[in-house]
């Protein structure tokens, strides 16, 4: 193999790895980010982020109370009344799929996106 293929094989390869980056933070700038608060299975909460979007909500159950501050498109639990305290520690979320969770509360966080086509259900996910 000469110099030169490899320099093209190069290439190629940094081509593709860019197009697929440039579809990939196309296809997230598209999707709206919900944070979605949910108690002992049950939805509390569906909040839509927005950019400047900041709430502070207390979210108070027969199991406790956290307070969950959403800000700069994510959310955290900045105070909660169970003794472990792992919700806090988890810290800030702002990715989709990512949650908190408050096991003494049956506490449940989520960011959720949604295409801007109303989120329905592709051919793969059905």
């Amino acid at each position: 193999m000469k110099r030169t293929d490899i320099y093209i094989i190069a290439a190629v390869l940094l081509l593709s790895a860019a197009g697929i980056y440039a579809v990939k933070s196309m296809q997230q700038d598209k999707q709206a980010k919900h944070v979605i608060i949910s108690v002992d299975g049950e939805i509390h909460n569906d909040i839509m982020v927005e950019n400047g979007t900041v709430k502070k909500l207390e979210v108070k159950t027969e199991y406790g109370s956290n307070i969950i501050y959403i800000h700069d498109g994510g959310a955290e639990v900045i105070d909660a009344d169970c003794r472990d305290l792992i919700c806090k520690e988890t810290g800030f979320i702002s990715k989709t799929g990512q949650t908190i969770v408050c096991l003494p509360h049956k506490l449940v966080v989520t960011i959720s996106a949604e295409s801007e086509s109303g989120g329905d259900a592709d051919a793969v996910s059905q």
